[in-house]
């Protein structure tokens, strides 16, 4: 079921932002100024958090753990992309008492997923080519790049998006690695 994000003007004239159940819920709020669906992605983050603290309501109550926050939406579409990028499992990711892809389990001598639709991709682009060296046809910060170079970064970005995806992950449920 979708959630809505609203925003409105509290007492004291400054914005306040909220999460509802329904879009005539947010209708309802005095001083509304807007009110948008969120994406699946940060409605199923938000039950998740939901259910993880009225599951924990007791141990919150007595001061034993913190209340997790609802995610922010703009910074979640905004930070995954997922309004543009495709999504191997996305029953996975938007059931919220999983928030990751069902994938079949891999032995440790086979490749990764990603590392399996990657391959081809490279191969294709080597054979098109003369080798690492080969420049590209368009231009990158101001000059032609190599393929060597556009592999590296490639790598460079997976790793940097890898480290945000351990970063949201441990933000929305404490976990760390896998």
């Amino acid at each position: 079921m979708p959630k809505y994000a609203y925003k409105a003007m509290n007492k004291e004239g400054k914005e306040a932002f909220g999460i509802v159940e329904s879009e005539n819920q947010a209708l309802a709020i005095n001083d509304i100024r807007q009110v948008r669906e969120l994406p699946a992605l940060v409605a199923s983050l938000t039950t998740a958090t939901e259910s993880w603290n009225a599951a924990n309501r007791a141990a919150i109550d007595r001061g034993e753990l913190s209340a997790r926050q609802s995610p922010d939406a703009e910074f979640i579409v905004k930070a995954s992309g997922i309004e543009s990028r495709f999504v191997m499992d996305k029953a996975g990711v938007l059931d919220p008492d999983r928030l990751r892809p069902r994938l079949p389990l891999r032995g440790e001598d086979e490749l990764g997923l990603q590392a399996e639709m990657a391959l081809p991709a490279i191969a294709e682009a080597l054979a098109g080519s003369d080798g690492l060296s080969t420049l590209s046809q368009g231009e990158e910060e101001g000059g032609r790049v190599s393929l060597r170079w556009i592999l590296c970064h490639l790598v460079e970005e997976y790793a940097r998006h890898l480290g945000h995806l351990d970063l949201l992950r441990e933000a929305i449920d404490g976990r760390t690695g896998y």
